[in-house]
């Protein structure tokens, strides 16, 4: 997404009305990853509250596309996760060590767990998001206190 800094937009998995795979204001303007269920995904564009209460407004262009052939992961630096998305946790756990990355940390919400791993050589710093056994979304997040 291009445009005015004011403006956002969450994807929200089909089903979900509240809880986004992708949080724009937290993560950027740019989402690239595997979806990781079939169905109709959601795009909410946003501005933070503040501003609409100000009556600030911005102007954004939205591309979206996404690549019917491919098989997980995508180009560039996201190659490192293919596949990862939807794989039983414990197997996705041993997959990253696998393919050379440490698990630096660990943490959960709710019934969802999250999982840190790093990669020197990749450059890459990833999160898992697991929840009743399944990854549910292999991203690189670029930062973390202990991706070093």
């Amino acid at each position: 997404m291009t445009g005015s800094n004011i403006v956002y937009f969450n994807v929200l998995p089909p089903g979900s009305n509240d809880e986004a795979i992708f949080i724009g204001s937290t993560e950027g303007n740019n989402f690239a990853g595997t979806l990781s269920v079939s169905g109709a995904y959601k795009i909410r564009v946003y501005q933070m509250r503040s501003t609409a209460r100000r009556g600030e407004r911005g102007r954004f262009n939205l591309a979206i596309s996404i690549d019917p052939n491919s098989s997980g992961g995508g180009s560039g630096g996201s190659g490192g996760l293919r596949g990862i998305a939807g794989m039983d946790s414990i197997r996705a756990i041993d997959e990253m060590s696998s393919r050379g990355f440490a698990d630096v940390d660990s943490f959960s919400s709710g019934n969802t767990q999250y999982g840190i791993f790093y990669s020197l050589s990749r450059r890459m710093c990833v999160q898992l998001t697991m929840a009743d056994g399944v990854v549910l979304d292999a991203r690189d997040i670029k930062t973390h206190p202990k991706c070093r």
